[in-house]
């Protein structure tokens, strides 16, 4: 049983959920733009549970990298890398 002072985990799913929450009420950005954000972060997550990242906060600029470099092997483009580095 965890005890009172434990911080519970926090998963990238709920990070996800509250940025998005965040940026439809608090930025107010369109149902077109948070699918896209949303597509953008999940790609991100699924690179990361590759390379065994653990949580959100041990994400480091090693792991943006490798994942802009899976996106070019891809073949995406330069504005959709750019697209989804804004995401983050």
């Amino acid at each position: 049983m965890p005890s009172s002072t434990e911080i519970p985990a926090v998963t990238f799913a709920d990070e996800i959920r509250e940025y998005l929450e965040h940026l439809a009420h608090e930025r107010r950005l369109s149902p077109r733009t948070l699918d896209i954000t949303a597509r953008d972060l999940q790609s991100f997550v699924a690179y990361g549970a590759q390379a065994s990242v653990p949580s959100v906060q041990a994400i480091t600029a090693h792991h943006v990298r490798g994942w802009v470099a899976s996106l070019r092997q891809r073949a995406r483009a330069a504005g959709s890398i750019q697209r989804c580095l804004s995401s983050l």
